[in-house]
């Protein structure tokens, strides 16, 4: 069911990202507009990511079932509320390198040292749950 829902609510997402991209400038939008354009960017990523790990988690899910192990629900919801809390950091980057390319300050340094920043913000979030 939450496979269902976020397919749905991801090409739903996807298809106001195109309309948005399509039928505004950032100098008719304003900073709103612009604001809005993160939010929907920050939306489809958050949503194909969730798409990607859940159908993973499904298909590890029918493995383990046939090694006849199986996890207690609130394993399992715990394990849900963490990839939520890692994709939520790993959805940071677009935005990020976006913001950075628009100021024109994205060289190969600020990757190398967001990527150490998200790897240490992803180890504190396994740790933490």
């Amino acid at each position: 069911m939450s496979l269902i829902l976020t397919s749905c609510g991801l090409i739903v997402s996807s298809i106001c990202l195109v309309l948005l991209l399509n039928l505004t400038n950032p100098s008719s939008a304003g900073s709103f507009g612009v604001l809005l354009i993160f939010a929907n960017i920050y939306l489809v990523t958050f949503l194909v990511w969730m798409v990607f790990l859940s159908f993973s988690r499904i298909v590890y899910d029918a493995v383990r079932i046939q090694n006849k192990t199986v996890l207690s629900e609130e394993k399992r919801v715990l394990h849900r509320k963490k990839l939520i809390y890692v994709v939520s950091v790993i959805n940071f980057s677009p935005i990020f390198f976006i913001s950075m390319n628009s100021i024109g300050q994205l060289n190969f340094l600020s990757v190398i040292l967001f990527f150490a920043v998200e790897a240490v913000v992803i180890f504190y979030v396994l740790r933490r749950f």
